[in-house]
């Protein structure tokens, strides 16, 4: 029991559109911040915004209108749009690009 722990956590920033994010340890046990390192170019974490205007856009394109409504839906406003983060398959058109997928489900009730 002679020696002493430290508890650090990660934060990773996500600061806007760029492909960039701030790493920063921070120290539980002392209440110190460790380190700060910026990263370039890796593919951070979709924001809440990212997934307000995920869905808008989904929403706004007309081959998606016209595929629920194939499907005999014509009330859009009963289909919720619940963008999650996507994989990378090195694809060329995935370069420079922070991904989501849009995931469309038709609701039975308002608050589902």
């Amino acid at each position: 029991m002679g020696t002493s722990s430290t508890v650090r956590v990660c934060f990773r920033l996500v600061t806007g559109p760029a492909m960039d994010c701030t790493e920063a340890f921070v120290s539980l046990t002392s209440g110190t911040v460790v380190s700060v390192t910026e990263i370039h170019g890796v593919c951070p974490t979709m924001l809440v915004e990212d997934g307000w205007l995920t869905a808008d856009a989904v929403r706004a394109d007309p081959r998606w209108q016209a595929a629920m409504r194939r499907r005999g839906i014509d009330d859009l406003d009963a289909v919720e749009v619940d963008p999650w983060p996507a994989g990378r398959f090195g694809l060329p058109e995935e370069t420079g690009r922070r991904l989501g997928r849009a995931i469309s489900y038709l609701r039975d009730q308002p608050r589902d």
